[in-house]
This record gives C-alpha cells, sequence and structure tokens, in this order.
C-alpha cells in the first residue's frame, strides 16, 4: 500500500507539473522567431512557398471549420501560424474555432487565441491587420477596453482602414463611448465601409446624427 500511495502521489505531481508547463507556455506564448521552417512574413511570401503549406494545413474544410487535415484542426492551424505567425485569415481562423468550440486554448495547440495574436504582434509590430483582426475577436469576446486598444493602435499604424474604424465604432460602443464611437463610423464610411450595422446601433442609442462639413474634416481629418 506503502508503494501504491507514492506511485500515486507520483502521478498526481506529475499531471501537476505537466499543467504547469502548459500554462507557462501559455502564458509566455513561446518565441515566435523560432521555427523549423520560416517563420516568415505572410504579406511578402511567394505563392509557391504559401501554397506549400496551406495545402496541407490551411484547406478549405479547415477555413470552413469543418475538420482537420493531418490532424486536429487547430492544430493544422498551429502549424500555419508557426511558418507564418502574421496570417491574418489563420489567425482568425483559430479565434473562431475556440469560439465555436468554447475551448480556449482550442484541441491541438498549448497557446491560447490571445497567445496567437500576439505571436503575430511581436513578429510583425508593424502589420495593422493582426491587430485589427485582433480587435474584432476581442469584440466577439466582450472585452471592449482591449478590443479598443488594438483598433486604436492598428489606425494609428493605417489610417485608411475602413474596416479598422467600423470595428473601432463597435468597441467603443462596448464602453459607452458613444461620441468616439460616432466619430469611428463618420470615419468608417467615408472610407467606403458598406454595411450599416454600426450606424444603426448608433441610432437606436440615440447617438447617431450626419457630419457637417466641418465636423467630417476636423474628425476625420479628410482633405
Amino acid at each position: 500500500m506503502r508503494y501504491g500511495n507514492q506511485i500515486q502521489a507520483a502521478l498526481a505531481l506529475s499531471s501537476m507539473l505537466a499543467i504547469q508547463t502548459a500554462t507557462a507556455a501559455s502564458l509566455d506564448c513561446g518565441d515566435p522567431f523560432v521555427n523549423p521552417t520560416g517563420p516568415w512574413d505572410y504579406r511578402t511570401i511567394n505563392k509557391q512557398d504559401k501554397w506549400v503549406v496551406e495545402r496541407r494545413h490551411y484547406t478549405e474544410g479547415i477555413r470552413a471549420l469543418k475538420e482537420g487535415s493531418t490532424g486536429k484542426l487547430a492544430g493544422d492551424v498551429a502549424y500555419t501560424l508557426r511558418v507564418f505567425p502574421n496570417h491574418v485569415n489563420a489567425l482568425m481562423t483559430m479565434a473562431e474555432w475556440s469560439i465555436k468550440t468554447q475551448k480556449n486554448p482550442p484541441d491541438g495547440t498549448i497557446y491560447t487565441v490571445e497567445c496567437w495574436f500576439e505571436r503575430g504582434i511581436r513578429f510583425r509590430p508593424d502589420d495593422a491587420w493582426v491587430k485589427t483582426a485582433y480587435g474584432v475577436y476581442l469584440i466577439k469576446r466582450g472585452e471592449y477596453q482591449k478590443a479598443v486598444q488594438q483598433l486604436e493602435t492598428s489606425a494609428a499604424q493605417n489610417d485608411n482602414n475602413a474596416s479598422t474604424y467600423y470595428n473601432l465604432g463597435l468597441a467603443y460602443l462596448g464602453t459607452k463611448n458613444n461620441e468616439k464611437a460616432l466619430q469611428s463610423a463618420w470615419r468608417a464610411y467615408a472610407l467606403g465601409f458598406p454595411l450599416p450595422g454600426l450606424r444603426t446601433r448608433l441610432t437606436k442609442a440615440g447617438a447617431w446624427r450626419e457630419p457637417t462639413a466641418p465636423t467630417t474634416a476636423a474628425a476625420l481629418q479628410l482633405q
């Protein structure tokens, strides 16, 4: 019995250490710059190298959130993100799969969705689209203030992205800052964003008004 208890204690300790190791890895998110293949900037890599990875690890079935290709779906997406840490569509797939399965990290990866986004940001800090995608994910999670931070940074890096301003408006609405949400909406629509959802929500909140020419120039910094 004494040895049985020792074995059980050892197994319990081993399990606890495994959990702690996985948690630590999730917290520090690993090193996005160390990988046997790549890592490469998805914006600049040639189509052939993209295809070599995506034909097996980012297939149509994976993009549609139906099935993995070489194993678990998140495992294939994780492979893609190790090679291309700033692959925005793969980041969104990882986020959507986590939300759909209600698991974070999803089965097949030790990293949380937040870690995958942070790895992409560390890999290419100048890629504003990664921050926009992260903001969209945080909005879906109801973490509006964190979303504002990511989307404001993205807008500062790329002032002509209608999608960024649209989602920034949604994030501001989530924080009850209707005036900033309105200004973001003006910017998004001035840049040609097609969906009326933000305008509709501002109207329901009693916060929508059409911009005057001076207001538009001041708020949007348009010439």
